[in-house]
């Protein structure tokens, strides 16, 4: 018999299902020992129906939630150990590695796969998704083959069974797999027609050359079920503890949201024997009956055939516009339970009257629209509601990140609205949970003290050390294909299990990334690699180059390192504990290289997973974690391999395609079980628990391209051409559940979108679901702005959220909807609104600097005058915002630019200096690993010879004599003492130099160093110096009273360590020297050829609201600095 139990609360069925527990229709005596089966339609209704069970009954215990398929897979084996029927077979998994035995004998033989044929030879890139729908040409008929469009290339070799074909040919057995797995559950019909060579497309006879006699289908089933009632052979147990072919005594449904016609068929089947109770979610409140007139049933033939559904009947005829849109799919799945032999209860539950969610719902349960009804006075209280009234909210946001803010905030205005509320009462749903968990993580994780809502993801992913496992492991298994760029390497050195393996700390990942720069090494292994990618043998900027430098450097003596040896340049100072992380470079090289090789051979499954221990041992140390995630990978190729083994394939399969294997496996595992039901706000997939009823209910990510999601169809199958009742939907399937997410809403149903565009603030339209219910509140309900007397809808539904969390909008107060709760943003807020933004350092610092600091560098003094902005921020408040990332590039040089040219012009100065011939500065800094390959770099080699010849010659005018051993500076000025060395010193005096233009920051570093020379006044020197730079050069002369000077500098630095000083070198230069007028703002702002002074980050955050160059002590301090620097200096010009 079968019960069939009607509601639009799940509670309802749930307390109806309980009732049930103690009422047993087939055993006066039931079996304690017996399991309660539950079919489920997902883990997430299972967890609910435990827990609820529990808190009503007090225990839940012997309980059993298998999915449909998973029950009915166990139900065939029952009559299979009676006897009643054969083996059956036929697992997707088995399939794929059936069709991969037979394809290609198939393709080899028959010209009816020649499409296939093309396809699986096809130049097509490996790395595509494997839903190759745009590859496939349908025919008209599923009588006819349906066949794989030809590509635009072809591998030149005529086997097709190498690596590409290889990953190709398993792509399209999981394609042709999937598809007949759909088929002998959705047309056994056709299959069974099949079987008797009622066609002969490719697919049939694919199936033909792929049944066997000793395994059942579900269309063997089928014909079993329709040729007897399986009444005989049975053996009823007279002591009424068992039912027929070991069924359980009663088997209910709960929540299903679809079935398959031949499961259908196998509930009818089962209810003869058996107690079958359904609990059926129904929005009505009526058992919802067919059209009834000729008149209706045009219009929803009309209505159907638009709606590409071929079974018109199946539709109601409706008066609520939303519940027809949304309701389609729940309509079908109705009509098939209204045609079987049972006896319906409906039990309907009101919501109230009092908020707009309720009243939608109870629109919903009366299935009436309210243009049905008596006309209303539009101030008819009963459908308005103000703004205040939250219970239905739709937010347009600018990114997910704003979607989770804007969510934070609204559920901690929900808990203040309503105080009995709790974190467990809330369901957040996400299209695609993956790109909101890490702004989850951010938003939810990093919240404090009353602001923290507990949360937890239903499904959580593997930690940052797994997730980078995998993204390591991906990259190791195309080393291969890999041309071993610095980019292709360099991040498998930031995975922390391959650190622990090499034993690396930060430090030596720091080394490692300079000496990679610097040795010039940029990609290929060696000559030999370069080749096999029909490339020129060059060594230069290879592994083999730039490891073999770092070993020289680090083997040969400091004295004999700028020599080449053998051709090759040793790289400079490398020594010490060093020497362990270069180790574990070269170690890291070999595995690689090793790996390189040896994963090009193809393998069995086996092997392959044999292989994968090996590899992973070569290059990880796991911790417990990793570990699991291991294991996860390694059970699925175990399984993979079982299932082959069964169905006897054995063969050898290729790297890409046992990369493909991995992927699949590694995409969709999960971090330990479903953690819902803990107590906190639950974040989860739209399908982990849909319909499940939460006080507040909230959906992320309901945008126009993401929802209702795609359903990617392949073009060859042949279910799209001849659709019937019952066939699986993803678009109304998303709608239904959008539908039962309604429903299952008690106090607050919450939507955001992403309704306006980060680039141009654009509008965005939500997804369709979403604009149906805005349109039909609209059109039947009023929200009162709360601002504004007069009524208005959707500018009062929809709440359009600003860009930045820190607008002043979500501060004033004037949209509730877009009140923020965090006080982080508060004070950024309150400056955008104000056109004069808070001062950065409006005073000086109230405390003194240590006395320590009174002692300092000459480099120090230095450092501060040329930059006080970065000095105050990092040697006063400790800001280290300033360290240079250390640049990688993938490809050798092909031209230069201005810093590698400044680079090769500082190396080649001192070879020109020697005296070098220019064929042997060439060699040596082609050694280098810097200059282009080719007759390029000889052009560029060229160019830079012109430039520094005359550097060279001017600088020679005062180097005729060797330089004099660094003189230590320990000066006492005033309260300041000033030490350090002062190095260039020769008998023409201070002699320094630079590749580069002459810059107001180099005036200012000689100008220190040459007061500093005045005061020390060694004997035997000439207290001048000189600065030669490519365009110019400058002369200092002897300042006779240098310590007041440098008094007054040390005085600025001090005043530095308290405030930033308003001196910018470049600018304060223009200004001074261009007689005071306003020329210097050029220098001040910049422009597109060069960046000003202004664009300096640590001036941009030191002199936040502040014009610091029209301030009068920028002119002071300008003055005070420069005016002595212009007194004793001379600037000859080239």
């Amino acid at each position: 018999m079968i019960y069939i139990t009607h509601s639009n609360r799940l509670e309802q069925l749930l307390e109806a299902f309980i009732q049930s527990l103690n009422i047993n229709e087939i055993n006066t005596t039931p079996d304690p020992f017996s399991p309660e089966i539950i079919l489920v339609p997902h883990l997430g209704m299972q967890h609910w129906i435990t827990h609820q069970i529990a808190i009503h009954t007090g225990i839940a215990a012997n309980l059993q939630f298998p999915t449909p398929n998973v029950f009915f897979r166990q139900l065939a084996k029952f009559w299979e150990s009676y006897g009643l029927i054969g083996h059956l077979g036929w697992h997707k998994e088995e399939l794929v590695w059936k069709i991969m035995l037979k394809l290609p004998e198939l393709i080899a033989t028959d010209e009816t796969f020649v499409t296939l044929k093309n396809y699986v030879r096809s130049n097509i890139n490996s790395n595509k998704s494997h839903n190759k729908a745009d590859s496939y040409n349908k025919t008209d008929s599923h009588d006819k083959a349906n066949s794989y469009d030809k590509a635009n290339n072809y591998d030149k070799a005529n086997n097709y069974d190498n690596n590409k074909n290889d990953l190709r040919l398993l792509q399209l057995a999981q394609d042709i797999a999937t598809i007949f797995t759909q088929y002998l559950m959705l047309r056994p019909d056709w299959v069974c027609a099949w079987e008797q060579g009622e066609a002969t497309h490719w697919q049939a006879k694919l199936w033909r050359a792929l049944i066997s006699t000793d395994e059942w289908h579900w269309g063997h089933l089928l014909q079993k079920l329709q040729k007897t009632t399986m009444s005989h052979n049975t053996d009823r147990d007279n002591t009424n503890h068992h039912t027929p072919f070991n069924l359980p005594s009663r088997i209910s449904l709960f929540g299903i949201r679809n079935l398959a016609p031949l499961q259908f068929t196998l509930i009818e089947r089962i209810a003869l024997y058996t107690q079958v109770q359904i609990f059926h979610l129904n929005p009505m409140r009526q058992a919802w009956n067919t059209v009834k007139n000729s008149d209706g049933m045009v219009k929803h033939n009309i209505y159907a055939q638009r709606a590409m559904q071929p079974d018109p009947n199946g539709r109601l005829d409706l008066a609520n516009p939303l519940l027809a849109t949304l309701g389609h799919a729940g309509q079908i799945l109705l009509s098939q339970l209204l045609e079987l032999d049972a006896t319906h209860t409906v039990k309907p539950i009101e919501a109230g009257l009092d908020t707009l969610l309720h009243r939608l719902q109870n629109d919903l349960l009366a299935a009436m629209d309210q243009d049905t009804k008596a006309p209303k006075d539009t101030n008819d209280p009963a459908t308005i509601f103000p703004t205040t009234d939250i219970s239905i909210q739709i937010h347009a946001c600018h990114s997910p990140l704003r979607e989770i803010q804007i969510l934070h905030n609204r559920l901690l205005d929900l808990f203040t609205k309503h105080p009995d509320l709790t974190p467990q009462d809330i369901l957040v749903m996400a299209v695609d949970m993956d790109i909101y968990t890490p702004y989850i993580e951010a938003i939810f994780g990093a919240a404090e003290g009353r602001q923290y809502i507990p949360w937890s993801i239903a499904k959580r992913p593997y930690g940052f050390a797994a997730q980078s496992l995998h993204t390591a492991l991906n990259s190791l298994l195309q080393l291969p294909e890999s041309r071993f760029t610095v980019s292709d390497i360099l991040p498998l050195l930031r995975i922390p299990a391959l650190q622990r393996r090499l034993k690396l700390d930060t430090t030596d990942l720091q080394n490692i990334e300079r000496w990679i720069q610097e040795s010039g090494i940029r990609w290929g292994i060696d000559t030999k690699h370069q080749t096999t990618l029909d490339l020129p043998e060059e060594s230069l900027n290879t592994w083999q180059f730039g490891l073999q430098r770092l070993f020289l450097g680090m083997a040969m003596a400091p004295d004999t390192q700028a020599e080449l040896y053998h051709g090759v340049l040793p790289y400079p100072n490398i020594e010490g504990s060093e020497v362990e992380a270069l180790g574990a470079l070269q170690t890291l090289f070999t595995q690689l290289t090793f790996w390189h090789q040896h994963l090009q051979s193809p393998r069995s499954l086996k092997d392959w997973r044999l292989t994968l221990d090996s590899f992973f041992q070569d290059f990880f140390a796991l911790d417990i974690e990793e570990q699991e995630f291991l294991q996860i990978l390694r059970s699925g190729i175990e399984n993979l391999n079982t299932h082959a083994s069964t169905v006897g394939f054995n063969r050898t399969i290729s790297l890409q395609a046992f990369r493909n294997i991995v992927t699949q496996i590694l995409d969709t595992a999960t971090n330990g079980p479903l953690r819902i039901f803990t107590g906190q706000v639950t974040f989860c997939s739209l399908d982990v628990m849909s319909a499940i009823p939460f006080r507040v209910i909230c959906l992320l990510g309901m945008n126009s391209s993401d929802f209702p999601r795609h359903q990617h169809s392949h073009t060859f199958n042949l279910l799209t051409d001849q659709p019937r009742r019952g066939d699986p939907s993803q678009r109304l399937d998303d709608n239904g559940l959008f539908l039962d997410t309604i429903l299952a809403a008690r106090d607050c149903f919450y939507i955001s979108y992403l309704g306006h565009s980060l680039q141009d603030n654009s509008t965005k339209l939500p997804a369709i679901v979403v604009s149906e219910l805005i349109e039909y509140i609209n059109k039947h309900y009023r929200i009162k702005s709360s601002i504004e007397s007069s009524i208005e809808s959707s500018s009062n539904l929809v709440a359009e959220h600003p860009l930045q969390p820190f607008s002043h909008k979500a501060y004033n107060g004037k949209d509730l909807r877009l009140q923020s709760y965090n006080s982080k943003w508060l004070e950024a807020a309150y400056t955008e609104t104000d056109p004069n933004p808070t001062i950065f350092a409006p005073q000086p610092l109230q405390t003194a600097p240590d006395s320590t600091l009174q002692t300092l560098n000459v480099d120090d003094l230095i450092r501060c005058i040329a930059d006080p902005a970065q000095y105050f921020l990092t040697h006063r408040l400790g800001l280290d915002l300033f360290q240079n990332e250390i640049s990688q590039e993938d490809i050798e040089p092909f031209y230069l630019d201005n810093l590698q040219l400044y680079k090769l012009k500082e190396l080649v100065l001192p070879l020109v200096q020697a005296d070098w011939e220019d064929t042997a500065i060439l060699k040596h800094i082609r050694a280098e690993g810097l200059l282009p390959h080719g007759a390029i770099g000889e052009l560029e080699f060229e160019n830079i010879l012109t430039i520094i010849q005359p550097i060279a010659t001017r600088l020679a005018q005062y180097t005729s004599t060797p330089p004099q051993e660094p003189l230590e500076v320990n000066l006492k000025l005033g309260a300041f003492q000033l030490q350090g060395w002062l190095q260039g010193i020769r008998p023409e005096g201070l002699v320094e130099m630079r590749v580069g233009k002459l810059r107001c920051k180099d005036r200012l570093s000689l100008w220190i160093r040459h007061l500093v020379l005045c005061c020390l006044k060694p004997s035997g020197v000439n207290l001048e110096s000189v600065y030669i730079t490519e365009n110019a050069t400058l002369h200092l002369a002897t300042v006779a009273v240098p310590q007041p000077i440098l008094e007054d500098l040390l005085a600025l630095r001090w005043q530095g360590l308290m405030e930033p000083l308003p001196f910018f070198p470049e600018t304060a230069w223009a200004w001074y020297e261009k007689t005071h007028n306003n020329d210097y703002l050029n220098v001040w702002n910049g422009n597109m050829h060069c960046s000003g002074d202004s664009e300096n980050t640590a001036v941009q955050i030191a002199f936040r609201g502040r014009n610091p160059v029209k301030e009068d002590a920028f002119f002071t301090i300008a003055s005070r600095i420069l005016g002595p620097l212009k007194v004793y200096s001379q600037v000859t010009e080239l």
